[in-house]
């Protein structure tokens, strides 16, 4: 059996974000976080930039403005 490796708080860089981070932020699920919002790949896996985080909170705005078009 391969044991899963999961990451600990500890190994998210300061000032890098998970994409858990930016579903409670943005109410987004993970999974269009994943396809639609840019990412930064690091030694420690694929994360995102505070920029990335402004970016999927406003993405999440716009599909819920009733006004979308």
């Amino acid at each position: 059996m391969v044991p899963l490796h999961r990451r600990t708080p500890d190994a998210v860089p300061v000032g890098l974000f998970t994409i858990k981070d930016l579903a409670e932020a943005c109410g987004l699920p993970q999974p269009v976080i994943s396809q639609l919002v840019p990412h930064t790949n690091t030694a420690a896996g694929r994360l995102y930039t505070e920029a990335q985080l402004r970016y999927a909170v406003e993405m999440a705005e716009q599909f819920r403005s009733p006004n979308r078009t």
